[in-house]
């Protein structure tokens, strides 16, 4: 979280958005559809301006996508006001 840090010290509170897009490799993974991925832990939704954020977006990205909490570390912790994964496709 340390580029997150450097790039937001200079941008006022409310102003900061941070998007993170993934394509992993991995065999094991089923097909699946783009997904957003806002910060989760054990269920509970701890980041709801970034699930708004994730949910405002869905309409857009075409059928199949869809939003799902998850404790990723590129959201634990950062400083960003809205900060949402996209996980673009498995490359697999």
């Amino acid at each position: 979280m340390r580029i997150a840090r450097e790039a937001f010290k200079k941008t006022a509170p409310g102003r900061r958005v941070f998007l993170s897009f993934h394509a992993d490799i991995d065999t094991k993974a089923p097909e699946a559809p783009l997904v957003l991925f806002y910060e989760s832990q054990n269920g509970r939704r701890l980041d709801r301006a970034s699930r708004l954020f994730a949910r405002t977006l869905l309409p857009a990205l075409g059928a199949g996508a869809r939003i799902r909490g998850q404790g990723l570390g590129v959201l634990r912790n950062n400083p960003a006001d809205v900060k949402v994964l996209i996980e673009l496709r498995n490359m697999a």
